[in-house]
């Protein structure tokens, strides 16, 4: 299990509680799965999604002051991967 962020925690555990999956969410939403995913690990930011997913969920998670949702420090796990990326498919970039 890769690292998550707090703020993934609480999207997971909303999705949980509404009885939805990340991709269910991502098709209804018009979210990206990678993006939504580098999100709640910390490997991107998601500016664009995450004011979204926070209405849309009602969530309210403190995040960097600087970076607003972008808290490397909020990890939670011990690596930083999300199976839905490039390289968890076993691919190469060039």
């Amino acid at each position: 299990m890769g690292k998550i962020t707090r703020f993934g925690l609480a999207v997971k555990k909303a999705l949980l509680e509404r009885g939805l999956s990340q991709r269910e969410f991502c098709a209804q939403y018009g979210i990206p799965e990678n993006r939504f995913c580098e999100m709640l690990h910390g490997i991107r930011p998601g500016y664009k999604y995450r004011s979204l997913v926070e209405r849309v969920l009602q969530l309210e998670v403190r995040g960097s002051e600087t970076y607003p949702g972008w808290d490397s420090n909020a990890f939670i796990g011990e690596e930083r991967s999300c199976a839905g990326s490039f390289e968890g498919r076993g691919l190469t970039r060039r």
